[in-house]
């Protein structure tokens, strides 16, 4: 399991805070061994244009791999 969260209004210190309350020895386990991102900004705006240069490393408003929903 990879948790990727995505929030422009977290506070990064209280964030962490939280997470020192769950027990996770797998995912830590795990990130020692992985490549963890802890500042990882994406170039867009929208939602989705954000997810997709998160996930690809693609410049989505130029390369236009992104629509909006057709209604």
């Amino acid at each position: 399991m990879v948790a990727v969260r995505l929030n422009s209004r977290a506070r990064r210190k209280r964030f962490r805070e939280l997470l020192r309350i769950f027990d996770h020895p797998s995912i830590d386990e795990f990130s020692r061994e992985a490549v963890v991102f802890e500042r990882a900004y994406a170039e867009g705006l929208p939602t989705l244009p954000v997810r997709t240069a998160l996930f690809t490393g693609r410049y989505t408003i130029m390369t236009r791999c992104w629509q909006h929903l057709v209604r």
